[in-house]
């Protein structure tokens, strides 16, 4: 996932290097439960085009093989903190779970005639139908380019996934939902640049991750999901939806994706000589607006019309 840093971040040299975040994730694929087969690094951190502004993200399966997973994660987190300046915030890692065992008692029946059914112990997979289905094309698009642990990952745990298009309209509907009351709980007609504080960039981060994420799961819809499915490649794959749909999503996500341009713009100033570099006012202000001009109504009826519930609510 992509974030939006603030203000202090970027002209305090508190980013973290992309180069630092490749360093880490590096780190991440070397764990046991990664090495085993367990879990497996996704997004932009699998494909090498991480950014400033990259999280690293990593898929997994719950099992004793992976106990210990997010206790690692930290670890990894806190040792790189310990190895920079303490007011620079390590690389955010964030493990997403796909599945889980569990254990549960079962009756079989008993060979001995009329006898009493024998109870035993046998480990349960439980494959969580919504998140692999939001992620499956993606880690499909990986296994296919790069193969190895990604190919692996998805033929021991993606094999029987469900790919009915009514679960993959169900999870745009509910993920449409959900950026949408977050995006609410702030007005950004009123609100002013120095007001923005973290909760205002963890939602901005939201949106421009949903609009991707939506058009994947739409591209998917429609048999051309593009293989790498980079940012680039998604937004270039748009264009080959039919005409109407094609330009519908490029209306109602454009906004969102400009988001993130005009962030990457803002902070590449700063990579510059310091007449470049604007003031926080206008930082704030420049994404204020990209943020005012997204019609999150727009967004919310445009999906429920395409997955076929009329107008929306």
């Amino acid at each position: 996932m992509a974030r939006f840093p603030s203000y202090t971040e970027v002209s305090s040299g508190l980013l973290v290097p992309a180069t630092d975040i490749v360093r880490v994730a590096e780190q991440v694929s070397l764990l046991p439960a990664v090495q085993n087969g367990f879990a497996v690094l996704i997004g932009s951190a699998a494909w090498g085009s991480v950014s400033v502004r990259s999280d690293i993200d990593l898929i997994a399966f719950k099992c004793p093989q992976t106990s210990n997973l997010e206790a690692d994660v930290q670890a990894i987190r806190a040792q790189y903190s310990s190895s920079v300046n303490s007011n620079i915030e390590p690389p955010l890692i964030d493990v997403i779970w796909i599945g889980a065992e569990s254990g549960q008692v079962v009756e079989r029946d008993n060979i001995v005639s009329r006898s009493t059914p024998i109870s035993e112990h046998r480990v349960v997979t439980e494959i969580f139908e919504r998140t692999c289905s939001r992620l499956l094309d993606h880690l499909l698009a990986l296994a296919d380019v790069k193969g190895g642990v990604w190919r692996n990952f998805a033929q021991k745990y993606m094999t029987d996934a469900n790919t009915d298009s009514s679960i993959r309209r169900d999870v745009l509907r509910e993920y449409t939902d959900g950026v949408a009351v977050k995006w609410r709980q702030v007005n950004w007609l009123s609100t002013l640049p120095a007001n923005i504080g973290s909760k205002h960039l963890g939602i901005l981060g939201s949106l421009e991750n949903f609009a991707y994420h939506a058009c994947r799961l739409i591209l998917s819809d429609h048999g051309i999901y593009p293989k790498p499915d980079r940012r680039p490649e998604i937004r270039a794959a748009v264009k080959n939806l039919p005409d109407d749909l094609s330009s519908s999503l490029s209306d109602v996500f454009g906004p969102a994706f400009l988001i993130g341009e005009e962030c990457e713009m803002l902070i590449k100033q700063f990579e510059g000589n310091e007449s470049g570099k604007c003031s926080e006012e206008d930082y704030y202000s420049a994404i204020i607006s990209q943020a005012r001009s997204t019609k999150i109504d727009e967004i919310e009826l445009f999906v429920w019309k395409y997955v076929g519930i009329g107008q929306g609510r």
